[in-house]
């Protein structure tokens, strides 16, 4: 069971950098120059809560210009808020059968 969570949690890091590496690549050299903390919006199954407030942490102190929004619910409804058109930008699934 640890080795899973020590799993979960190094795919999740991945996912969260990723995204992040991504969304900074693609900032203008005006965005740099606001004071204001860029935002992404990470939403994560609730099975997953504590890794992701522990990955969340450690991102921010790291990168104090970003704020991470956390949405914790459960893997269906999470598709769900995505099929709806929500502003999510880290999609982690505890369920495969919503990974797709």
């Amino acid at each position: 069971m640890k080795r899973n969570n020590q799993i979960i949690l190094l795919v999740a890091t991945i996912a969260v950098l990723a995204v992040v590496g991504v969304y900074l690549a693609n900032s203008t050299a005006s965005s740099a120059q606001e004071t204001d903390r860029e935002e992404i919006t990470v939403s994560a199954a609730a099975s997953l809560t504590e890794s992701f407030r522990e990955i969340v942490k450690d991102f921010e102190t790291d990168n104090p210009d970003i704020k991470v929004n956390l949405n914790l619910a459960g893997s269906g409804s999470l598709r769900m808020q995505i099929e709806a058109g929500a502003p999510i930008d880290v999609f982690a699934s505890a369920s495969q059968k919503h990974m797709d």
